[in-house]
């Protein structure tokens, strides 16, 4: 798929969402995909976060996703690339349990980190 290609689309169900907060998360945010041209199984692999983590799903069409589990707990605002053989998964990463509580007068801290994965589905510690 090139830009045009994706500026051409049209939504058949504008106002519908395409993807719904799992796991009793009132939100899922800032996603970050992958089209099936980059992945190995052809499919479009998007991540984003919800209050527990980051989560990964899958679509043949770019219109109907599959939830497919929590990658990386206690992180957010994923950013996913490939360079040569491996996926890199880069993330907000912040103290255990900190984004359910983030509207009480905690200071915040959280650091850059990232996992590597050659098939987007196993990924490193």
């Amino acid at each position: 798929m090139k830009i045009a290609d994706f500026l051409s689309l049209r939504w058949t169900a504008p106002g519908q969402p395409l993807i719904e907060p799992p796991s009793r998360s009132p939100v899922v945010a800032d996603p970050s995909f992958l089209l099936p041209s980059e992945t190995p199984d052809q499919q479009f692999h998007l991540f984003a976060h919800t209050i527990w983590g980051i989560h990964r799903f899958e679509s043949s069409d770019g219109n109907t996703w599959t939830h497919c589990g929590l990658v990386v707990r206690f992180g957010m605002r994923p950013y996913i690339r490939r360079f040569g053989e491996l996926y890199y998964l880069y993330y907000e990463r912040y103290p255990p349990f900190l984004m359910p509580l983030s509207w009480l007068p905690v200071p915040w801290r959280s650091r850059i980190e990232v996992r590597t994965s050659k098939d987007l589905r196993h990924w490193s510690a």
